[in-house]
């Protein structure tokens, strides 16, 4: 599947041996990023929509993330799709349909988005709810995309949460400067004007300028838990700055 040419041939040889729905579910995964870089089609629509309702599929964290990836490259595709049927709340189908209608991507506890969001000319907002482990403050990267030219990164360095924009090798910074609490929320922002908002538990907590919204493409993809330890680390922490304590609920939406 990883070999297959990008043609619609190639679609109906997944749907005609049914790997979308073979019991080896890391099979099952490589069918779904596989469709993600075919041809925009109704049928990769409707399969995708279908492997939506199957629930083992909503019951692997893996099994999700190649779903949400394969549906926000075929977006018109799957929400056609997915308009002839129904889905209940909180189903796997309609979470994609909002993360795709909307353009909001859960993120995990360690994850990689197998591609990277289109973000020029979009506001950015990062939210989730962090909590410390023990006695130990939370600490270390929450999430990023791009590298050190072109990135942005949330994280939490010396008891501060830091929202860190990069812009053609130039860095802007929020840092918040109340003490955290033992749990709380979080939301980084980057508007129209390049005005960077941190927000914990709704309050404002730090704000700063960038020069804008970012007007190229980000690469690497977005990571979240940790970076990549390498010269794509979008802050000047050391190594992949792994997440110390606990968070959940981490979005990342695209306006």
């Amino acid at each position: 599947m990883e070999v297959l040419p990008k043609i619609e041939a190639s679609v109906l040889a997944i749907r005609g041996n049914d790997l979308i729905k073979d019991a080896n579910l890391n099979v099952r995964m490589h069918a779904f990023l596989a469709l993600a870089e075919m041809p925009s089609s109704a049928t990769v629509g409707e399969m995708l929509y279908e492997a939506s309702l199957a629930p083992e599929n909503a019951q692997d964290d893996w099994l999700t993330k190649a779903l949400f990836a394969a549906a926000t490259q075929h977006e018109d595709a799957f929400l056609a799709a997915s308009a002839k049927g129904s889905a209940k709340d909180g189903s796997l189908t309609a979470r994609l349909v909002e993360a795709v209608s909307q353009e909001v991507y859960e993120l995990g506890r360690r994850a990689t988005l197998h591609f990277s969001p289109d973000v020029t000319n979009k506001e950015i907002i990062v939210s989730t709810t962090v909590a410390q482990r023990g006695d130990q403050g939370a600490k270390g990267v929450i999430v990023a995309q791009g590298n050190k030219t072109n990135g942005y990164a949330l994280y939490i360095e010396d008891g501060k949460v830091k929202f860190l924009v990069n812009q053609n090798g130039k860095s802007s910074e929020a840092v918040s400067s109340i003490a955290l609490p033992e749990r709380f929320e979080v939301l980084a922002q980057l508007g129209k004007n390049g005005q960077m908002t941190l927000q914990i538990d709704g309050q404002e907590a730090a704000k700063a300028k960038a020069s804008g919204l970012f007007t190229v493409a980000l690469e690497p993809s977005v990571r979240s838990g940790r970076d990549f330890g390498d010269q794509s680390n979008i802050g000047k922490y050391e190594g992949e700055n792994a997440f110390e304590g606990n968070f959940q609920d981490l979005r990342l939406e695209l306006k």
